[in-house]
């Protein structure tokens, strides 16, 4: 038998490299596509088994409603601001919102008027929410100046309506009812929480409303051009967030039995941790409700770890300020990553729903 010439040994040499390189980076790119898609799940029972060990009691059925119910209003917050940052948008007024719908239904109760107090307040949510969306859409101004100005703006009306003074109410067994009474063992503020997520997820994942949001987020020109009306679908999802951030605050003093104007100072900032934890894409176009709830259990499960290791708010600061950083930094990497994949093969990027 003949034996190939070593030019042909090298041409077989370089092929089973090049064959093996190829199956190398598959593997790769698998592995970096499953971590992308389901790391959140990982990090979730990551944080669960390790809380769980230094606090036997973090697993037992009571503790774990008491966290529904004290993330709630979070949890609706950033239930809803993942419509906006979905669809491109970006909403640092709820902070405001939540202050202002808590203490204007706190002041109603107060005055005899509790009928009133959860439709107003609903109402001025919705009303801050489509302000926003007509400022960023119609106006033109940046979605973070607008909405760090409106949160501004309803600070200062929540302690013009309350003197600044603190509205008691605990012996308001009305007031208390959202956020204190429970259905059997589950307070009614989870029951809430669990039901908007589900709804939420529906109108993201299978309506038409739903496709329309991913559409603008992913490329507003295109969406235009399509035909979508695509201020009208911004307005929207602020309007949902505005009504979310109302409804939440009320909840949150409910719980309370007590209202303040300069109470939850920079909660929209754990919304905004708990929706880019979750996966969703700070550009738009990318993300899933599913997504946004682990992104709040994780925060869940992290604060209770640290009141475990007595851990000072300083320092908490310090690192939910870090996971913000490497959560967006992560969601950069990955976009450009999909995007060089993208434009590799002639395709396009497609959002992870």
């Amino acid at each position: 038998m003949i034996s190939p010439p070593a030019a042909q040994w090298a041409e077989m040499a370089d092929a089973t490299a090049d064959a093996s390189s190829r199956r190398l980076d598959t593997v790769r790119s698998k592995a970096l596509n499953l971590l992308q898609g389901y790391g959140i799940l990982l990090l979730l029972a990551a944080l669960v088994a390790a809380v769980a060990i230094g606090e036997p009691a973090f697993l037992t059925s009571r503790n774990l409603l008491n966290l529904l119910q004290q993330w709630a209003p979070i949890g609706i917050m950033a239930m809803a601001g993942t419509f906006v940052m979905i669809g491109g948008g970006f909403d640092l007024s709820v902070g405001g919102i939540f202050v202002l719908a808590g203490v204007m239904f706190a002041g109603l109760a107060r005055d005899g008027l509790f009928e009133f107090g959860v439709p107003v307040a609903l109402i001025v949510g919705l009303g801050l929410g489509i302000a926003n969306g007509l400022i960023i859409t119609r106006a033109g101004v940046n979605a973070f100046i607008a909405t760090i100005g409106m949160g501004q703006v309803a600070r200062g009306l929540a302690l013009i309506y309350s003197g600044a003074a603190p509205i008691i109410l605990t012996d308001n067994a009305a007031f208390g009812v959202l956020g204190q009474s429970r259905v059997g063992q589950l307070a009614w503020s989870a029951v809430i929480l669990v039901g908007l997520f589900l709804i939420g997820g529906a109108v993201l994942s299978r309506s038409v409303y739903g496709r329309t949001v991913y559409a603008v987020g992913g490329n507003p020109a295109a969406s235009r051009l399509s035909g979508i009306a695509v201020e009208r679908v911004l307005v929207g999802t602020y309007a949902i967030s505005g009504i979310a951030a109302a409804l939440a605050g009320m909840i949150f003093f409910s719980r309370l039995g007590i209202s303040q104007a300069d109470a939850a100072v920079l909660i929209e900032v754990d919304v905004i941790i708990a929706i880019v934890l979750g996966g969703t894409a700070v550009g738009g176009g990318v993300g899933a409700m599913w997504r946004t709830a682990v992104g709040v259990a994780i925060l869940a499960v992290m604060e209770n770890g640290f009141d475990t290791l007595n851990l000072g708010s300083f320092y908490q600061d310090v690192i939910k300020g870090s996971i913000l950083v490497a959560a967006v930094a992560w969601d950069v990497w990955s976009r450009r990553r999909k995007g060089a994949a993208a434009a590799a093969v002639g395709g396009t990027d497609v959002g992870t729903r």
